[in-house]
């Protein structure tokens, strides 16, 4: 787990700025991050697009990480692909985590996008070219 400590001349308890999705070498891009904090179970959920470059076109799959404080630090898991948030043929873009703390269920609204049609193309011919999905985790 990647650990954000807290460094002097931060406030106590204010954990410093932690980059989440980083840029690799091999050109895979993180964009359109959502964050959404649990208080139920103290954990940061951190949610994004993987693309294979920063390309709208080019995005791939969701993915998360999970954060929770530990001893004045945030620690937070690897990257981890959400396989399942996705179709056949489409791409799965802008994540959206909405937590309904009544049943304590988690659900993460998405778009799913029909092969590499753009955004341009859908915001000028006003059409949403593939299904819109959402995942329910309780």
């Amino acid at each position: 787990m990647e650990n954000s400590t807290l460094t002097p001349g931060l406030l106590q308890g204010e954990p410093p700025k932690t980059t989440l999705f980083r840029k690799e070498i091999s050109g895979i891009t993180y964009r359109i991050p959502a964050l959404i904090y649990i208080d139920d179970s103290q954990t940061f959920l951190a949610f994004a697009e993987k693309r294979t470059s920063p390309c709208d076109h080019d995005a791939t799959l969701l993915v998360m990480r999970r954060g929770a404080r530990q001893n004045g630090s945030i620690q937070w898991s690897p990257v981890q692909e959400l396989s399942t948030a996705c179709l056949p043929g489409y791409r799965s873009m802008n994540p959206c985590p909405v937590y309904e703390k009544e049943s304590k269920t988690l659900f993460l609204f998405f778009s799913c996008v029909l092969g590499k049609t753009t955004e341009h193309y859908q915001i000028f011919t006003v059409t949403i070219v593939g299904p819109h999905g959402a995942l329910e985790k309780e």
